[in-house]
């Protein structure tokens, strides 16, 4: 054998051990902590990509935002964005969105289109920021939301738009879990009671929940058949609970929504995408809803009419994405017209 092959043979050798070494070595990480895993989705994915829609420039003329105003909290990111009608001088429904990110990731700037083309419409709509995991655990969140409520509620002479007696509570993803289980809280005296945290808003003043591309029931995810959305869950799941085999935690059956429904929960609008989704998640909690007598409507796509992704719906170059949007304002005129 010559020279030249010898050399050829040891580089492939050497790549070979080195791409070992790394695929070893990431199974090992993943198995320690849940910050690699967490720092791959901070620095790898992406999540959603918002596109602007043809309506934005026309409605956006007539909104003003006051961004990135500091509300007090123990946490960091304590951030907030109020968007409202220019013209508005008395309190309008209000929404508080709360991002998605898998509980790692996210920040309320990449809602601002949604959240202009929404104000646009006569809505208050207030984007909040909160400490992520794995640098905080469940439930640090719930417990920053409430901080935020509380300072919105205690500055309605610096925000006159908001009207906190019609309040709609929304969020996406992993804040539409978030979301599910805040308004949860309000009318499940148990929930309360298993997460030690007293009820902040009057259940009374929650008209309706918006929840996009959630996660319901955590305990199947983690079960799920699908390998790698098993892994997923279960990863996240450590980085938000701070426990690695969470399932049967306290912690995950609280956060399961599908668990804590009760007849007091407030008319939801929810829709998932039918690829890369939760749409299973869903479904569940819409038939769980409507078991307790609770006003629901509904967005979802058969795989037929053609892949739509989790996330869908900020996605505005396409036309099921104007859809839930037309439906999201139809639902939020129905409950708030007795309002």
């Amino acid at each position: 054998m010559g020279r030249v092959p010898r050399i050829m043979i040891k580089i492939i050798l050497g790549v070979v051990a080195l791409v070992v070494l790394l695929v070893v070595g990431s199974i090992v990480a993943v198995n320690v902590s849940p910050r690699p895993f967490a720092w791959y989705l901070l620095n790898y994915d992406s999540g959603f990509s918002p596109v602007t829609p043809g309506i934005y420039h026309e409605l956006s003329q007539n909104v003003r935002a006051e961004k990135d105003i500091e509300y007090p909290s123990r946490f960091k990111n304590n951030q907030l964005d109020v968007f409202s009608p220019k013209d508005a001088t008395s309190p309008l429904p209000t929404i508080l969105w709360i991002h998605g990110g898998a509980w790692i990731g996210g920040d309320k700037a990449a809602y601002a289109t949604w959240a202009t083309i929404v104000a646009a419409r006569g809505y208050t709509v207030v984007l909040i920021n909160y400490e992520l995991a794995p640098q905080v655990h469940y439930p640090s969140p719930i417990i920053q939301l409430g901080e935020a409520y509380q300072f919105v509620k205690a500055n309605a002479q610096r925000l006159p738009t908001v009207e906190l007696h019609r309040l709609i509570i929304g969020g996406d993803s992993a804040g539409a879990q978030l979301a599910s289980q805040l308004i949860a809280m309000q009318s499940n005296p148990g929930l309360v009671k298993s997460m030690q945290l007293p009820t902040i808003i009057p259940e009374k003043d929650i008209i309706g929940a918006i929840l996009y591309c959630g996660l319901y029931d955590l305990r199947s995810l983690y079960d799920s058949e699908n390998w790698l959305e098993r892994f997923y869950v279960r990863q996240v799941g450590w980085a938000y609970f701070g426990i690695r085999h969470w399932r049967d935690a306290r912690q995950a059956l609280d956060a399961s929504t599908v668990e804590q429904i009760t007849p007091g929960y407030p008319p939801t609008f929810i829709t998932e995408g039918n690829t890369r989704s939760f749409e299973t998640d869903s479904r569940k909690l819409e038939a769980k809803l409507k078991q307790n007598g609770v006003y629901v409507d509904s967005l979802y796509y058969p795989v037929e009419h053609g892949k739509l992704n989790h996330e869908y719906q900020f996605d505005f170059s396409i036309p099921e994405s104007i859809e839930c949007y037309d439906r999201t304002l139809a639902f939020l005129t129905k409950i708030t017209a007795s309002r």
